[in-house]
C-alpha cells in the first residue's frame, strides 16, 4: 500500500493506463506502417521508397573485393560429406573422393575437398595407406 491519498493512486492508475495504451496504440502504428511497407515492397519493387530515397539507391553496390571474400572459404558442410563418403567407400584415391563428393554437391571444389581431407587426416579420423583412403573404426580413434 502507499501512503498517497485514494485521489492520488487513481490518477496515478489512470496516467499508468494511458501510458500503456499510447504504447500499444505505437506498437500498432508501427507494425501497420512496416506491413504497407512490405506490401509496396511485394507489390511494385522498384517503387519502394524510404525517407523519399528509391530502396535501389540505399543497397550499396558490391566491389570485387566483396565478390571474392563472399566466395571464399569451405562450404559448411563439405568437411561432413568427405568424411561421410570416405566411410561409405573406403580406399578410394583422392581424385575419386573428389569426384564422389562433387557429384554430391557441384559447388564444393577439389581444394576444398582436399583441404577436408587433410584436416580429418591430422584429426586422425581418416587414414592414407598406398594413395587410398579409410575411416578409421571408432575404437582407433584417439
Amino acid at each position: 500500500m502507499s501512503n498517497n491519498s485514494p485521489h492520488e493512486d487513481a490518477i496515478a492508475q489512470i496516467i499508468a493506463k494511458v501510458r500503456e495504451e499510447a504504447y500499444a496504440e505505437g506498437v500498432r502504428d508501427t507494425i501497420a506502417k512496416f506491413s504497407a511497407a512490405a506490401h509496396t515492397l511485394i507489390a511494385e519493387p522498384g517503387k519502394f521508397e524510404v525517407n523519399g530515397q528509391s530502396a535501389a539507391l540505399l543497397k550499396k553496390p558490391a566491389s570485387p573485393v566483396d565478390r571474392l571474400v563472399a566466395s571464399r572459404g569451405r562450404p559448411s558442410k563439405a568437411l561432413g560429406l568427405v568424411q561421410s563418403t570416405i566411410s561409405l567407400s573406403p580406399g578410394l584415391s583422392g581424385v575419386e573422393v573428389i569426384n564422389a563428393v562433387q557429384k554430391e554437391d557441384q559447388t564444393i571444389p577439389a581444394p576444398t575437398v582436399r583441404s577436408c581431407l587433410r584436416r580429418l587426416h591430422r584429426r586422425k579420423e581418416i587414414w592414407q595407406r598406398s594413395g587410398r583412403w579409410y575411416p578409421k573404426k571408432p575404437h582407433e580413434q584417439e
